[in-house]
């Protein structure tokens, strides 16, 4: 699917990173959907039915598979490195071994480039659970709109 290796600062982290695909920012708000049709009408356009099938699937896919413990460790591994006062290995342990507890039931596609990303530049410390839950829920919101949207476009062709 999306999983990409990546390789930072020797092999810091050497893989599991996953990277949304570019047709996510092409999907448009339900805001923009409610306000011309003509956005939706060049969308569908672009998409043909079965890539949009397609990308839907990909989509439920990854929102049902939870993240493994190996790609947690690997995405808080890259914010440790990013930010300004990244935390030695003994307490980076204990930090990602609480945070996974909170959060090892949440969907694989939450943890991709755009939130690590967003977590690596809200504080220049290890993100709480809190700044994650906040990151991930505006995530949340994102992914449910495109699938919902996704699905409107199907029902349509």
């Amino acid at each position: 699917m999306y999983l990409v290796s990546e390789n930072i600062n020797d092999g810091y982290v050497e893989h599991h990173l996953l990277t949304l695909p570019d047709w996510i920012s092409v999907v448009p708000t339900t805001e923009e959907y409610v306000q011309n049709k003509f956005i939706i009408g060049s969308t569908s356009s672009l998409f043909g039915k079965e890539k949009v099938q397609q990308y839907l699937a990909e989509l439920e896919l990854l929102s049902q598979t939870v993240v493994n413990f190996e790609v947690f460790v690997d995405f808080f591994k890259i914010i440790n490195f990013a930010i300004a006062n990244p935390l030695n290995n003994e307490i980076f342990n204990l930090k990602v071994k609480s945070l996974y507890s909170i959060f090892k039931a949440v969907p694989l596609l939450f943890f991709n480039t755009d939130t690590c990303r967003e977590l690596a530049v809200l504080t220049p410390f290890f993100p709480s659970a809190h700044d994650v839950e906040r990151v991930l829920i505006n995530h949340r919101q994102k992914i449910t709109r495109n699938i919902k949207i996704l699905q409107n476009m199907i029902q349509q062709n």
